[in-house]
């Protein structure tokens, strides 16, 4: 299986792939880590 693709088509229905499994697993997290990612961005200036 590829696991590079997050909803394997080949198959009806649809399944999850073990990487989209993975992503969903570490959503909340990600999506957490966001606001300060995003604060820690701004403060660089361009080169």
């Amino acid at each position: 299986m590829n696991t590079k693709w997050l909803v394997d088509r080949r198959c009806y229905p649809t399944r999850l792939t073990p990487a989209r499994k993975s992503l969903r697993e570490q959503a909340p997290e990600l999506l957490q880590a966001l606001p300060s990612t995003r604060a820690l961005m701004r403060g660089h200036t361009a080169a």
